[in-house]
């Protein structure tokens, strides 16, 4: 297994809630395809250096995991 490393922006709209919804389906995709979360760092909200799709804010995450290959792609699916 080879390790990656993923910096991954929420939308800071969303509520806490949903937040923690995102970051156990996250986790889920990982752990699901045969690889292990090694460090999930929530930043938190912060603003970001430029609007991405009109949003000036963003909740920040750090995600250490390995895996397989197939893996990252099923992620940026």
């Amino acid at each position: 297994m080879r390790k990656y490393e993923c910096f991954l922006i929420i939308d800071a709209d969303l509520p806490d809630d949903a937040i923690a919804v995102v970051d156990d389906k996250l986790k889920g995709i990982v752990n699901g395809n045969g690889g292990m979360v090694l460090d999930y760092v929530p930043w938190g909200k912060k603003k970001l250096a430029y609007p991405v799709r009109k949003r000036t804010r963003g909740h920040y995450v750090l995600m250490e995991f390995a895996g397989e290959s197939g893996l990252v792609a099923e992620l940026e699916r």
